[in-house]
């Protein structure tokens, strides 16, 4: 999780960044070295999903719900690839670090700054296409996950960031050809693979863009083992965002002040033998020591060595290196628990009160309202009917909760003449009557029954729209009915249930 500091640099400073490739060149190239029949290709699937969600959608200026569509996108993704022979190992984020809290915190506000920008524009009935301004349903993550692995793909998830461990398995597998992955980080690891750009990543033309490390090793005069260090100095993990140090850092950005960090890099490392401590006093003095030191380790990879770091003989390890990998089956499905964290951000967190109440470390005990609805989800993402042969099993975390729960995927069941959608956007319309009526799109009838209160102030059965909802709760007016159902129609209904 860097600061896109070098990123930035490459793009103003280095215009030989990147390089433009022919992948069955690549694949062939590998397959030639290993000796087996496919190579293999680790993508960063967090970094991706934005780019797989947009094909799902042409009309992107509506987002949420397409789950059908998406995984269909899916497919066509993996088949896609298998034509080149590759064989392809989706790598997501695991459990979020207590120390990075703060900062996902953050960032969940800024996507809902976003989420109101872009419906803000649709209200004005502007067509939003611009892609800095798209942002996925809550849970995109999850899902795509247990998606990945029903469609019979490789899914590994770590306990942690999942940047070293993507390069970690990339270097240490002799078939792999790279990674696929949007953050710049992965240049700073020391004889790591080429790193292919999300965007441009295009096995149907057989065309890919991938970072140019030579060349921004040559523009800077260092060699690969200062990657590390470099990447420190420019912020990366070791100035914190949204405060004035990285605002200052970002202020920096011209060739002249990083020309200058490339080159206190060369004086230090040949006047005082690799010393990081003295280097890091120079450059950036208000980084703790500690926290610089740390961040370079991370950088370096089981067996490998750096000459910036002293007092190691050989592997440097990381603690949150251990992966939990599985080939899932169609019957047991989730078994390990880090599967199962997006969900529960997704029904625990997926509004604005859900934000409020993590900050504050509120929980609001009424999982079994969205029991049901999990069901539906599931429904759409396997296309089953109550299939005895096909379970879900989740080990949710939620408060006091320590056992595994067995799902049933149900088809959602729409019937529009029984629906009034229009009582949605009634200003003076009760809020726990609204609650009732998307009940009834949901087919959930009469299940709020076994919850003893409903919060007036939460809409806890609008999870699947929440990023949409949370928006409508404080400006329900604003949209045209004919606005509201269609974005209703095409978030719920675009799977053709």
């Amino acid at each position: 999780m860097g600061t896109r500091c070098l990123k930035t640099f490459i793009e103003k400073n280095c215009p030989g960044g990147t390089l433009s490739v022919n992948i069955s060149d690549r694949v062939d190239e590998i397959i030639k070295e290993s000796g087996k029949n496919e190579a293999s290709l680790a993508i960063d699937a967090n970094s991706y999903l934005i780019e797989w969600y947009i094909q799902a959608d042409d009309n992107y200026g509506f987002y949420g719900g397409q789950w059908k569509d998406y995984q269909i996108t899916l497919q066509k993704f993996i088949t896609d690839c298998s034509k080149l022979n590759l064989k392809l190992v989706f790598i997501f984020d695991g459990t979020l670090e207590v120390s990075k809290k703060t900062v996902w915190y953050n960032r969940a506000k800024e996507g809902i700054r976003i989420t109101e920008r872009v419906f803000s524009l649709i209200e004005k009935g502007v067509f939003q296409d611009e892609y800095e301004y798209l942002t996925g349903p809550p849970g995109l993550s999850y899902f795509t996950g247990y998606i990945l692995s029903n469609l019979g793909q490789t899914v590994i998830y770590t306990d942690g960031d999942a940047d070293y461990d993507i390069m970690k398995f990339a270097v240490e597998t002799p078939d792999c050809i790279g990674v696929v992955a949007n953050d710049t980080d992965y240049l700073a690891y020391p004889g790591s693979k080429p790193v292919f750009i999300p965007e441009y990543f295009d096995p149907v033309n057989n065309k890919a863009l991938m970072w140019n490390k030579p060349a921004l090793l040559k523009k800077l005069r260092l060699e690969e083992e200062d990657m590390p260090v470099f990447a420190c100095l420019m912020g990366n993990d070791t100035t914190a965002e949204y405060t004035d140090e990285l605002i200052q850092f970002k202020k920096k950005l011209r060739g002249e002040w990083n020309q200058s960090v490339a080159k206190a890099l060369n004086i230090f490392k040949r006047r005082n033998g690799y010393n990081l401590k003295m280097l890091q006093n120079q450059v950036i003095p208000q980084c703790k020591e500690l926290i610089f030191s740390s961040v370079v380790r991370s950088y370096i990879l089981p067996t490998q060595m750096s000459p910036w770091i002293q007092g190691d003989n050989g592997a440097i390890g990381n603690q949150s290196a251990k992966m939990n990998k599985f080939q899932c089956s169609e019957q047991y499905l989730a078994k390990v628990k880090f599967r199962n964290h997006e969900i529960y951000r997704l029904l625990k967190f997926g509004s604005n009160y859900g934000l409020l109440a993590w900050e504050n470390g509120i929980y609001e005990f009424q999982f079994v309202v969205y029991r049901y609805i999990r069901e539906r989800l599931y429904g759409i993402i396997l296309n089953e009917i109550n299939s005895e042969n096909k379970v879900v099993e989740e080990l949710i975390g939620y408060t006091f909760n320590r056992d595994v729960e067995f799902i049933h995927p149900i088809p959602v069941l729409y019937k529009r003449k029984q629906v009034k959608l229009e009582l949605l956007w009634e200003p003076d319309f009760p809020r726990y009557e609204k609650i009732l009526v998307f009940e009834q799109c949901l087919g959930l009838p009469g299940h709020f029954d076994a919850v003893n209160e409903v919060d007036p102030n939460l809409p806890e059965c609008l999870i699947i729209l929440s990023y949409l909802l949370c928006y409508m709760a404080q400006k329900m007016t604003k949209l045209t009915k004919h606005d509201m159902a269609c974005i209703i129609e095409c978030a719920i209904w675009c799977n053709d249930v």
